[in-house]
């Protein structure tokens, strides 16, 4: 069983209609007893990123993601608020990576190509042609935990990366076809 995230925002229903088709048990909640409850966590996308950090501020999840030991997955704006800092706006995150996370003003909202990726759990059984759909105006520059990379308007960001535990995807796999299908089935069973 996946724990996904409810920031008390609007529910990611595109990504959990996902979830259903693609048969993976979870529950959709804030509580932590409910999330212990579950074997991994996913932190989904949003579209209000700041609400979404001070939400988990206000949740009391905060200091219980930064020292939880369980697998888990930011999708999206989740694998940004694992950053420790928001550069633009100077708003701290979990800090479970010590990069922060950079501003583009010219939205990320396309489908792109990993020029990299290295061995990982994440991406088996995925094809280095397959393409995954982004949509945000937040990335990572490339870290020493990037496990993929992709090149928009000449700068190498990070598609994904994977640390101990927490692992992060920039793109949204309920909008990247069987590939983004592939990756969350890769991580509920692994």
């Amino acid at each position: 069983m996946i724990a996904v995230i409810d920031y008390g925002l609007t529910a990611p229903k595109n990504f959990l209609n996902f979830m259903n088709d693609s048969g993976i048990e979870y529950r959709f909640t804030s509580s932590e007893s409910e999330i212990l409850k579950c074997e991994k966590i996913v932190l989904p996308d949003s579209t209000d990123i700041i609400a979404s950090v001070k939400q988990l501020h206000l949740l009391n999840l905060y200091s219980f993601l930064r020292m939880c030991s369980k697998p888990i997955l930011g999708i999206g704006t989740g694998m940004i608020s694992f950053t420790e800092l928001l550069e633009k706006e100077n708003i701290s995150c979990l800090g479970l990576i010590s990069v922060p996370a950079k501003y583009s003003n010219k939205q990320l909202n396309n489908y792109y190509k990993p020029l990299y990726i290295c061995s990982s759990k994440l991406f088996r059984g995925v094809k280095k042609e397959d393409s995954f759909y982004l949509s945000t105006n937040y990335f990572l520059p490339e870290f020493e935990f990037s496990t993929s990379l992709v090149n928009v308007n000449d700068n190498l960001i990070t598609l994904s990366f994977e640390k101990e535990n927490v692992s992060g995807i920039l793109f949204l796999p309920e909008l990247s076809g069987q590939q983004g299908k592939q990756v969350i089935l890769n991580f509920s069973q692994n």
